[in-house]
């Protein structure tokens, strides 16, 4: 049954809805340097870069590369960043809204507010 949420971390190119864009998508995007750190320091034991040893100079340079999960942060966020200007551009409607992290945890009763608004 509509609607549905999907929370995901595909890139572009994975997305269901390429032809149609009906799908609202919100994306929410972070700071690179803090993503890194997070992703570096994920907390799942025997998975994340830390916890097997790898060191964190290593880590950076891999995860700044396409040598990563869905080709890396710098890729998967132009992905989105173009998805988002040919959404526009082709449906003359707001149907994805980009939000930062940054806002929700300064701002959080106005990205509230437009996330909200946007759905």
């Amino acid at each position: 049954p509509s609607p549905r949420i999907l929370k995901t971390h595909a890139p572009t190119q994975l997305f269901l809805d390429q032809d149609e864009r009906v799908a609202k998508v919100l994306y929410i995007t972070r700071n690179p340097f803090d993503a890194c750190v997070s992703c570096y320091y994920h907390p799942k034991t025997g998975v994340s870069p830390h916890s097997t040893g790898v060191p964190f100079d290593a880590f950076c340079k891999i995860w700044l590369s396409d040598r990563v999960e869905f080709g890396g942060w710098i890729r998967h966020t132009k992905g989105w960043r173009r998805e988002l200007r040919r959404s526009y551009n082709q449906t003359k409607k707001k149907n994805m809204l980009w939000i930062s992290y940054e806002e929700l945890v300064h701002s959080p009763l106005e990205s509230i507010r437009t996330i909200a608004g946007f759905l």
